[in-house]
């Protein structure tokens, strides 16, 4: 596997790229607090678009530097937008055409080298409501009266993501130029979409990385084939009226289908990460190691600190900016400075924390040393935190250590004396910037009603 090399033409900017793109994937992308990073709701819809009569209507450039600002919609009737940014038209006249030469192709010839795990479709696919971002580029005139909309995808019909098999390519012009990967047809070993998902993510051409709409549209992709490969059947209790279902009414496609057609039964998401049923299955795994092992021992969190680790800010300055910082620009740098390079970059900071954590609990919770004991088990569960970056909640069994209740008072409290303390004035054996981390501070959450819980 290999990326395409970038001509110098394709260097655009969010709008630009989707003024060009044959397809256009709206999706509702909306800033989180603290930090500004990306998250998505609602699902993706690929809609089809003509470049060449959308380009067209741009105005002709007087220079290279001219550039004009453009509303762009789902609609011309709405009022609201999807992007407004400040455009070059010079490069959208400069790159007519070429981008859409792969939607007149034939696809008819690719769709039967398929890979056979990728051949299938939605089951009466249903795109999600409106679809619009809060995100407004900052410089953008403010003067209305100039500012022209456009709606390239008003009046066509969405497709579905595995309908559509060249959607991806259509859509995300600045990362494969408008070129499909190599089929399964042309490798040695067959390779999946989650496979090249990974692959393209943690490549050392950060172009995949740094698109955050493409993280979430292979996300969403993946999430449909997932459901469709993975998803049970239950029955609903309220539908069947005392009817009575066997096993072998089950393990045939008709009765599973006149289940769902009947309203009688609905589909289940057992390995969807994030789904009822997912954490579902995670709480009774957890019970039958209780069940085991007894109670835990120790409750830890974990929480990256990205702006605080200068290892990782030198990483993401070597990937996205390429530039060397030293460690004197590092702690020179803003908050605002920090959260910028956190968010242009954010599978390296997910992939750094994973990391971190790993190392942290192998070469310091599983030494000789034992800071909290002989570790027996442990169980954690990652969760992402309000401000976009991950957050780990972990369960320690420790050998030998005293239950609360069976154990005398003073043999629990001398095994939390031995390894915890409340204390915060060490005398300057632990790093008072360390010790702030470990403060809590009242906020809105705290409060019930008006009073601090």
């Amino acid at each position: 596997m290999s990326c395409p090399e970038k001509p110098d033409v394709l260097n655009l900017t969010s709008l630009e790229e989707r003024m060009i793109s044959p397809r256009i994937p709206f999706m509702q992308l909306r800033e989180l607090p603290r930090g500004g990073q990306l998250s998505i709701h609602g699902n993706v819809v690929n809609v089809p678009a003509d470049v060449n009569s959308t380009v067209n209507l741009l105005p002709r450039p007087v220079n290279e530097l001219q550039t004009i600002p453009i509303k762009f919609k789902r609609r011309l009737s709405y009022k609201r937008h999807y992007l407004f940014e400040n455009i070059r038209p010079f490069r959208e006249h400069s790159i007519e055409g070429e981008t859409s030469q792969l939607d007149n192709e034939k696809v008819t010839e690719e769709n039967e080298h398929s890979d056979e795990t990728d051949v299938w479709s939605e089951v009466e696919e249903r795109p999600a409501g409106v679809m619009h971002t809060l995100l407004i580029e900052p410089g953008v005139s403010q003067n209305f009266h100039d500012v022209l909309s456009f709606a390239p995808g008003e009046g066509n019909k969405p497709l579905g993501l595995f309908i559509d098999k060249d959607s991806e390519y259509l859509s995300f012009t600045t990362i494969f130029y408008g070129k499909r990967r190599s089929d399964n047809q042309g490798r040695q070993i067959p390779v999946q979409y989650s496979t090249i998902c990974k692959w393209e993510l943690r490549c050392q051409d950060r172009r995949v990385a740094a698109s955050v709409p493409n993280i979430f549209y292979k996300l969403k992709k993946l999430q449909i084939k997932r459901i469709q490969d993975s998803a049970g059947i239950s029955i609903r209790k309220c539908k069947t009226k005392g009817k009575k279902y066997t096993s072998g009414d089950l393990k045939t496609d008709a009765g599973v289908k006149k289940l769902i057609h009947l309203e009688e039964g609905h589909r289940v998401l057992r390995n969807l990460r994030g789904s009822p049923p997912y954490f579902e299955k995670c709480k009774k795994d957890l019970f039958a190691m209780i069940r085991q092992l007894g109670n835990p021992t120790w409750f830890c969190s974990f929480s990256a600190a990205e702006t605080r680790w200068p290892h990782l800010l030198k990483i993401l300055g070597r990937l996205v900016e390429k530039n060397n910082y030293t460690d004197d620009e590092i702690s020179g740098m803003t908050w605002q400075k920090k959260s910028e390079l956190i968010r242009k970059d954010p599978v390296t900071c997910a992939r750094n924390f994973e990391h971190m954590f790993r190392l942290f609990l192998t070469t310091f919770f599983k030494s000789k040393q034992m800071p909290i004991g002989e570790i027996e088990d442990f169980f954690y569960r990652v969760e992402l935190q309000q401000r976009g970056s991950p957050h780990i909640h972990a369960l320690f069994w420790v050998k030998n250590a005293p239950h609360f209740g069976k154990k005398s008072e003073s043999e629990v409290t001398a095994f939390v004396d031995k390894y915890g303390t409340c204390k915060s004035d060490t005398q300057g054996a632990v790093d008072t910037d360390l010790v702030n981390l470990q403060l809590h501070r009242h906020a809105k959450t705290c409060k019930k009603g008006t009073k601090y819980l």
